[in-house]
């Protein structure tokens, strides 16, 4: 990444997002957070967006405080997720359907966002993480 750039990362409130937008702050790039619930990190470089991932409207409005910065947004970092630790035949269905929402609706609508921001700059990176579930096959979870 260029020096300085700005990006963005969905579930930086904790975990891997959090290390994540520490990292790239400390590295003197400028760091959009987004979570559902308020973060703590303060650090100059660093502006934290409350939104759920999976209400448009919610996504929506997060956008919109990012651009009125002014910033443009080079880089989508996407680390927000959910699992449940039940095996699969223990899983509800409205445990399955969140899954759903925030691990597959949650990424479309914040890179839709994201695309149309860097598109006008005709510039962007996106990245997806994953959870450390998928390469260790846990037999019988959710992930």
């Amino acid at each position: 990444m260029r020096p300085g750039c700005t990006i963005l990362i969905a579930g930086s409130r904790q975990g891997l997002g959090r290390a994540l937008a520490e990292h790239y702050v400390g590295r003197g790039h400028y760091v959009f957070g987004l979570s559902r619930r308020e973060s703590d990190l303060v650090h100059p470089r660093y502006q934290h967006v409350c939104a759920d991932v999976t209400q448009e409207d919610s996504v929506q409005e997060a956008f919109a405080k990012i651009q009125a910065s002014a910033a443009s947004l080079e880089v989508l970092i996407f680390s927000a997720g959910l699992k449940t630790s039940n095996y699969a035949l223990l899983t509800t269905k409205s445990q399955a359907a969140d899954m759903l929402h925030t691990n597959l609706l949650g990424p479309f609508l914040v890179t839709r966002h994201a695309v149309r921001q860097m598109k006008r700059n005709r510039f962007g990176r996106l990245i997806y993480l994953s959870s450390i579930a998928v390469p260790l096959r846990t037999v019988g979870s959710v992930m």
